[in-house]
């Protein structure tokens, strides 16, 4: 994880990141999840989208292979959703929500 206030070094499509922080609730009305930080004690809201890349950064996908992904389950993708997720995965992780484990 990254200390608090740092960024993260350069992550990119062939990046492999796993979840630090854990969901505490997933709202159905809205289809948005909360996840909370024990450390910090944060709470961040993810939206619909937010919280689909947020389960699919299960350690095992790269983040290509999430916003291909998301992009086959998602016909109103954007075009440009791998640089998306990959900026999305940067802010997670400069929160400290997520850690990248290795790059493929």
């Amino acid at each position: 994880m990254y200390p608090p206030g740092m960024p993260p070094r350069a992550l990119g499509p062939h990046s492999i990141c796993g979840r630090v922080w854990r969901a505490t609730h997933e709202l159905p009305e809205t289809d948005e999840t909360v996840l909370y930080d024990e450390a910090q004690n944060q709470l961040l809201v993810l939206s619909a989208t937010g919280a689909a890349v947020w389960h699919l950064l299960d350690g095992q996908r790269t983040l290509a292979e999430v916003a291909t992904f998301i992009a086959e389950a998602s016909p109103e993708a954007p075009a440009n959703i791998e640089s998306e997720v990959v900026d999305f995965a940067l802010v997670l992780a400069g929160r400290g929500a997520i850690e990248e484990l290795h790059a493929d």
